[in-house]
């Protein structure tokens, strides 16, 4: 393993009376001994010389010396979840990948190394990830913390188009005391259900509840104008003038009529009524006539047979 020593005589299984030779120069080997300090992640071979006697002359074989990486776990680290979240372990390690996880708790929220807390559901739990083999190098290992929190649930408001105003409703939601704000985040104006909302804008909801994941929800408020329309006319005495289902004359000159959803918008129209009119116009004929002359009156003969009457000419006013 990195950064050990290593008697490489301990490896040699014929006569000790030997010496080493650094074949790859790694500038590790010091007599017998081998410092694999710095040296991780290579394979280094040395040659074992051992001389001859009398005889017989000298013997050697090479001892390959592979140097694996001292890995590290990280750092303990603390994970908090909402409900219903998922999240990749490996995000966290701070130390060396490879390594693998185990579910202390045996929760089933582990898979593979990802986190599941619908498996899990809410709680804390225990997680260490290990890594090293334990034979050649010494395994490290990390502590998860893994705390999963209930979450809070608002029901969703669906977007809303009116006349007028918009009385705020109940907002529902779970786990939670809700507030209602114009503003992302909590801020701007606040209301309360049964508030009134006069002029277009986006409401938020927020959840909050201690040991919760917080929840929040918006929708939009569209207020729409009711049409206000001043209907002003003037009128020959007799006539009248009719605004949906009322009657407007003479006798009644002024007045207000709602046109219910009359407005091109779709909504209420509002009609003031202000009206005029012209004197009426009358006019006394008195005329002597011989006996057996006529006078002929919009059509009808007016003689000594038909001395009187009244007669009434179309649009005959000069007015």
């Amino acid at each position: 393993c990195e950064g050990a020593m290593v008697d490489l005589l301990q490896h040699i299984s014929g006569d000790v009376n030997g010496t080493f030779v650094d074949l790859n120069m790694s500038g590790g080997l010091n007599g017998t001994n081998f410092d694999a300090t710095g040296l991780s992640g290579n394979t280094y071979d040395f040659k074992y010389i051992v001389p001859g006697e009398g005889p017989c002359g000298p013997d050697s074989t090479v001892l390959t010396v592979e140097v694996q990486d001292m890995v590290e776990a990280g750092l303990d680290s603390v994970i908090t979840l909402c409900l219903g979240d998922s999240v990749n372990l490996l995000d966290f390690i701070t130390g060396d990948l490879g390594g693998r996880f185990e579910d202390v708790t045996s929760s089933g929220g582990l898979i593979g190394n990802e986190w599941h807390s619908l498996q899990s559901g809410v709680g804390q739990f225990q997680v260490i990830y290990t890594i090293g083999d334990g034979v050649v190098c010494p395994e490290d290992m990390a502590n998860f913390t893994i705390e999963v929190n209930p979450a809070i649930i608002l029901d969703e408001v669906q977007d809303v188009e009116v006349c007028d105003y918009y009385v705020l409703p109940e907002i529902q939601g779970t786990n939670a005391h809700l507030a209602i704000y114009n503003t992302l985040g909590g801020g701007g104006s606040t209301y309360l259900a049964g508030d009134t909302i006069k002029s277009s804008t986006t409401i938020f909801i927020t959840g909050e509840e201690m040991g919760y994941c917080d929840d929040e929800i918006s929708f939009e408020v569209t207020i729409l104008e009711t049409k206000l329309v001043e209907y002003t006319d003037q009128l020959c005495f007799d006539e009248n003038v009719a605004i949906g289902s009322e009657v407007f004359d003479r006798n009644r000159t002024m007045g207000t009529v709602v046109l219910a959803g009359a407005a091109d918008n779709g909504c209420d129209s509002i009609v003031n009524v202000d009206l005029t009119f012209f004197p009426e116009a009358i006019e006394n004929i008195t005329r002597t006539l011989c006996r057996g002359q006529s006078l002929i009156i919009n059509g009808t003969t007016y003689d000594q047979n038909n001395a009187t009457g009244q007669e009434i000419l179309i649009q005959g006013s000069f007015r």
